[in-house]
């Protein structure tokens, strides 16, 4: 454990910090470059132009049909096998640090935490021992939330909150030490703190308590006007039906276009948040700056450069939190523009990401103030009560809801939805061809002592369902062709539908067998009945339960 907490916890504290670094170069650079061979002018929709061609390039390259991130390590560790794929994960990573430095409006914590997962699954390939899952992603993804915000204790907090979604004794120590090694290989061998910086003093709590719980409210609603316009982003790109390649080349263009006129809401945002909390804006222009970076970041994410939403969602709590403190001290009223302003920083992020005390604790850690983090700790847990009952789940957990997960029902739900149903066939039901007569079909079940059967064509296409009933019953020549007997009314399952899809479709079904076909070809490929299906239930049950007490030991 010790030697799996280091080695993940090293490799992540030196490519997060890498991957910061890269991108601040490349910035730094382009904009030096621009001044003596370019209009400054120009520079947005050029570089943000020339991300786009790498990424439609990146993408063929790796053969990637959707952007991995976090909630794919999500679903990973709730799986028995882990199902992280480190390819698409590599190139998820490289697109992200491209989106980045072009300038696209995306953040950078979300690829490093399925960087930090990815490179866990690659190391644990060179591991022949079983360990419980989840160990492995959950010291990839600490270690990038530490070496992030130098925070390791909110890095140990997140892996479990966010990521696991249960505290793991078996790889809580695992998970620490990554955490922690990360954190330290970050600020000693870098010698740089990768978290904001807050020079400000933080006022007393009685001070900054009720204004907080006041504008708590105001935090909930900017989180779901800033999750609302995510998901939007993806939903117009669908329905507009244009290829990938085509959208983001569209979005290149757009961002760049408002880039050139407020370069404040493309890019990471830092140093954009750190005038913030400097109180250097003016409340016209946080209003302009807050709107600006919603627009923008939607329509990156949404149409094809890949990134992250914790910092935009930082960024827009920050700019928030700055606005509602110009407009109580418009008023005449006293007030920390920086206690507010970190107030819904840490609320509008704790709410996208549904890790409220993982975000808490990075406030707390890159400020070392008590102060700060209570204003923030208050602010996170009001938004999120009021996002998640006006709203819904965190921007993860919907991400997964659309691809069919329900995360919150947990590891069992979650197996029985990743097993097809053809898994579990049985070819025990007894078949005739359709031309079989309909005595015959009589005599041969009543001599196997069944009462169903199916009936397939010389391709073994399904064609029905028939019951022994029918051909007692039958008022037609027994002679004929037993097809002049089916009924339309029997209930068939597809074998592409998964276990959990299955069981809910059964529920009140009556008889010995469901036939099963391919849906698409028609083709008969077997039958299953209640207790293959209870029998395969109990097996995943069993499994998990198994799983779970070995994590948790």
């Amino acid at each position: 454990m010790l030697l799996i907490g280091l080695s993940v916890g090293c490799t992540l504290g030196i490519v997060s910090n890498l991957f910061v670094k890269g991108v601040s170069f490349i910035t730094d650079f382009k904009n030096n470059l621009s001044a003596d061979i370019l209009p400054s002018s120009l520079v947005p929709i050029i570089s943000l132009l020339f991300a786009a061609i790498l990424i439609i390039i990146i993408r063929k390259i790796f053969n990637i049909d959707r952007w991995h991130g976090p909630p794919d390590a999500i679903l990973a560790s709730h799986q028995i096998n882990n199902s992280i794929d480190v390819k698409k994960g590599f190139g998820s990573t490289l697109t992200a640090f491209i989106s980045a430095s072009g300038g696209a409006s995306v953040g950078q914590y979300g690829p490093l935490v399925h960087f930090g997962a990815t490179v866990a699954t690659f190391l644990e390939g060179f591991t022949s021992k079983r360990l419980p899952p989840g160990i492995f992603i959950g010291c990839g993804v600490a270690a990038a939330i530490s070496a992030g915000f130098n925070a390791p204790i909110a890095g140990l907090v997140f892996a479990h909150e966010a990521i696991l979604r249960h505290f793991s004794l078996r790889a809580g120590g695992a998970i620490a030490i990554s955490s922690i090694t990360a954190s330290t290989v970050g600020t000693g061998v870098f010698n740089e703190n990768l978290g904001l910086k807050i020079v400000a003093n933080a006022p007393s709590l009685s001070e900054i308590t009720p204004i907080v719980l006041i504008c708590s409210p105001a935090f909930g609603l900017l989180a779901i006007l800033f999750m609302f316009g995510i998901r939007l982003g993806g939903k117009t790109a669908k329905l507009s039906g244009l290829s990938p390649s085509y959208l983001i080349i569209i979005a290149s263009l757009i961002c760049g276009s408002f880039g050139i006129f407020l370069p404040e809401i493309l890019g990471l945002g830092s140093n954009e948040m750190n005038n913030i909390f400097s109180n250097e804006y003016g409340l016209l222009f946080l209003l302009i700056i807050l709107l600006g970076k919603i627009l923008m970041t939607s329509l990156c994410i949404g149409f094809g450069f890949f990134g992250g939403i914790f910092a935009p969602a930082l960024y827009v709590g920050a700019a928030g939190g700055g606005l509602l403190a110009k407009v109580i001290l418009f008023f005449g009223f006293s007030v920390s523009l920086p206690a507010l302003a970190l107030a819904g920083t840490a609320a509008v992020g704790a709410v996208a990401i549904g890790a409220p005390i993982a975000t808490t604790l990075i406030i707390l850690e890159f400020t070392g103030s008590y102060e700060f983090a209570v204003a923030a700790m208050i602010a996170v847990q009001v938004s999120n009560f009021i996002a998640h009952r006006l709203y819904g789940d965190s921007l993860f957990d919907m991400a997964l809801n659309d691809r069919g997960y329900k995360i919150g029902l947990g590891r069992q739900h979650i197996q029985m939805d990743d097993m097809p149903l053809e898994k579990i066939l049985s070819n025990q039901a007894l078949t005739f061809k359709e031309e079989t007569s309909i005595k015959d079909v009589n005599i041969k079940m009543t001599k196997d002592k069944v009462t169903e059967a199916v009936i397939i064509n010389k391709k073994n296409e399904y064609i029905g369902k028939i019951t022994i009933y029918d051909t007692i019953n039958s008022k037609v020549d027994n002679q004929k062709e037993i097809k002049k007997l089916l009924k339309d009314n029997h209930l068939v399952l597809n074998n592409n539908i998964s276990l959990v899809k299955s069981i809910e479709e059964a529920s009140n079904f009556v008889g010995e067998f469901i036939p099963v076909k391919n849906f698409e070809t028609n083709q008969y490929v077997g039958s299953i009945n209640e207790s293959d299906l209870f029998r395969a239930y109990l097996n995943l049950q069993n499994q998990v339960l198994f799983v779970e007490k070995d994590t948790n030991n």
